[in-house]
């Protein structure tokens, strides 16, 4: 018998060794491939940029900088209604790069990152630089600290289509995805499911990511995600790739709008599944599940970051260890307002912002109640399960765990990424998706599970 389970055990170990190859060997594929895409945008002729990109000069000046979608809010208050914001400031930078890359030294441009600035000029505006970029007067910034794989993917874009013709296609594919992912879940899962997911994201405001790719792309690499995992992913092994691939995409297109979603969505649907399946049969599985994921996940995404790093420090001979310093602080603890007394004060005036812009005009619920609804429900998930154990199946108790454990993910990510997530709060509250889903299903799993328990019990009686 010991033999045996040395030999299952020995097994195992070589399995996992293998997967672990397989998926350091496709990360380094995916960095190929990154490197590549921006070493062809910049290889493009500058010529057909440079035409579309002025040809959408009345779309830039007639958008401005930070654009309100005039169906869910006003500029009346912006602290509350900031929710309906677009940030077009952002993307102006990268349509900045795609029009200002000459294509001379294309290696050196896709890791320079050059983006156009009036000469000499003392205030710091996107739109009046993105003009700049279309004559020969102006200086040259650079910003090798940033991967700004959409911008190469703006450039090859413009080098074909005007600005209203690539958002059309956006939007178009950003639908899609969605109406695919809705009909996946509600086939493999159920109707009900199929409608808390779209439920969770109108509840964030989704409708608003579709004015700006550079705030939707994390929803479409989500997306993909689910259709990726109903297609090949119905595994361990094979989820793990999938969330590397996740990890690294999202590092190379996004712009640290809402990341942590390509993990916590995709996952979330990846769990109920696997549950309701029998693939993850205890808690356990659940917990090594959910460990291996966000392993695999946030190595991913920061080792494509890191990578990016080492690369221009290498190819611009600049010093690694200064870029890596000032990105890490950047994004993680940095007090940019100087208002906070510690660090704990600091993470829970970012999660009560992010919070407070959770649809604050339709139901008139600030950033603090919010907060104490969201953790009155996870305790009523927890209470109901642990009430209702012996009237419920137990794999429903593991799941529901499971599901509340999940929810926490974007809390995480405030707290350590609190010097971005505070001063951004206007998109990047968007992250609570993912935890709003988990905790609508938890509801969701919890009910069904009584009601067929008490069906049950009068059917026998």
């Amino acid at each position: 018998m010991d033999f045996y389970k040395y030999q299952e055990m020995n097994i195992m170990r070589k399995i996992t060794e293998s997967n672990i190859i397989k998926n350091i060997k496709v990360f380094i594929i995916l960095i190929c491939i990154f490197c590549l895409i921006k070493i062809f945008a910049c290889v493009l002729p500058s010529d057909l940029v440079n035409k579309n990109v002025q040809d959408s000069w009345i779309e830039f000046e007639r958008a401005g900088l930070y654009p309100m979608e005039p169906l869910v809010s006003s500029t009346e208050n912006w602290e509350r209604d900031s929710y309906g914001q677009i940030d077009f400031f952002t993307e102006l930078i990268m349509i900045n790069f795609a029009n200002t890359v000459t294509g001379n030294n294309p290696i050196s441009d896709s890791m320079r990152n050059p983006y156009s600035s009036v000469q000499n000029a003392y205030e710091y505006n996107p739109l009046e630089n993105l003009k700049a970029s279309t004559m020969e007067n102006h200086d040259i910034i650079e910003a090798p600290q940033y991967w700004w794989g959409l911008a190469a993917l703006y450039r090859i874009l413009f080098s074909i289509f005007t600005y209203d013709q690539i958002l059309i296609i956006y939007k178009f594919i950003l639908y899609l995805m969605l109406f695919c992912c809705f009909k996946k879940i509600a086939d493999n899962l159920d109707g009900k499911i199929g409608m808390i997911f779209i439920i969770s994201l109108l509840i964030c405001n989704f409708f608003v990511v579709a004015y700006s790719p550079n705030l939707g792309i994390t929803f479409i690499i989500s997306f993909a995600g689910i259709l990726a995992f109903f297609s090949k992913g119905m595994d361990h092994r094979d989820f793990n790739l999938i969330m590397v691939i996740m990890g690294a995409t999202t590092a190379y297109l996004d712009w640290m709008s809402t990341p942590i979603i390509t993990y916590q969505i995709p996952v979330c649907i990846a769990i109920l599944y696997m549950g309701k399946n029998g693939i993850l049969k205890n808690i356990k599985d659940y917990i090594f599940f959910l460990i291996k994921t966000a392993l695999g996940w946030s190595l991913a995404y920061g080792g494509a970051l890191l990578m990016k790093w080492i690369l221009s420090a290498i190819i611009l001979n600049e010093n690694i260890f200064t870029i890596v310093r000032n990105r890490v602080s950047a994004g993680l603890s940095n007090d940019g307002t100087a208002q906070f007394k510690n660090g704990l004060e600091y993470s829970i005036a970012t999660i009560k912002r992010n919070m407070s812009n959770l649809l604050p005009d339709k139901l008139d619920i600030i950033g603090s109640e919010y907060l104490i609804i969201l953790i009155l429900l996870v305790l009523c998930i927890f209470i109901l399960g642990s009430f209702c154990r012996r009237s419920m199946k137990i794999e429903l108790i593991d799941l529901t765990g499971a599901l509340c454990v999940l929810s926490l993910a974007p809390i995480v990510w405030y707290i350590v990424f609190k010097g971005h997530t505070y001063i951004h709060f206007w998109f990047t509250y968007r992250s609570l998706i993912g935890m709003i889903m988990c905790l609508l299903l938890s509801l969701l799993i919890v009910a069904e599970g009584l009601f067929k328990e008490r069906t049950q019990r009068g059917f026998n009686s």
